[in-house]
């Protein structure tokens, strides 16, 4: 006996397929959140997202570490609050790795970020973790993402290394700091998402140690 399609059924029962309540975007998306994670050095509070068998911030890091963080565009004062409350801190690695991250909480490694990657369908999949505003347009073309995973990647842009900070690719860029060095030299390994080099990709690159990333932190 063939099956009767669905489309058949709704007829055949006078009802309207219609009728049948429409499962919301958010519904479909993959997103199970964490418990709020308040660090107990300064009192401030962060989404947490699990996913997979990874617990991670759902938001970028903003805890100070003296002298050795910063917020986008330090040299203007007046900026401080917004850029830090929206995209968190910049940080030097080794701060990222020492010491930015909350008790219980430490800075993904490289093979952390792999596995990341790899669950949510691979390196070509940035539109899952990025937020679905904040990125800048690019020839005329949306650089939003999907957040399908609730990560909400945001463009944090970075600062440079060198005597001079320059503030760069704020609403264009997104990169964090992992714990990897590369064979224990002066560089380590930065996870980046663009607006437009390559904006569907997830993307592994290599930087000096004293350029300012953002953080997020995995749980232990």
């Amino acid at each position: 006996m063939k099956k009767i399609v669905p489309v058949i059924l709704c007829l055949i029962l006078t009802i309207s397929c219609t009728d049948f309540p429409e499962i919301s975007y958010e519904a479909r998306r993959s997103i199970v959140y964490g418990d709020v994670l308040k660090d107990s050095r300064d009192g401030q509070e962060y989404k947490t997202v699990i996913i997979g068998n990874q617990t991670w911030m759902a938001e970028n890091l903003n805890y100070k570490v003296e002298e050795q963080s910063i917020c986008y565009n330090g040299s203007n004062p007046e900026d401080l609050n917004e850029y830090c409350e929206k995209y968190g801190r910049l940080y030097y690695w080794t701060a990222a790795v020492d010491t930015a991250c909350p008790p219980g909480w430490s800075l993904p490694r490289h093979e952390d970020w792999e596995i990341l990657t790899a669950y949510i369908g691979g390196s070509l999949s940035a539109e899952k973790l990025k937020a679905e505003s904040g990125w800048k347009e690019h020839n005329n073309e949306s650089a939003n993402g999907i957040d399908g995973y609730g990560f909400a990647a945001l463009p944090g842009g970075f600062g440079t290394s060198g005597k001079e900070i320059l503030y760069v690719e704020n609403g264009l860029s997104g990169l964090w700091w992992t714990a990897t060095d590369s064979a224990g030299s002066a560089k380590a390994y930065v996870r980046s998402i663009s607006s437009y080099i390559n904006k569907e990709q997830i993307v592994r690159v290599i930087f000096d140690k004293g350029t300012l990333f953002s953080v997020r932190c995995i749980k232990d």
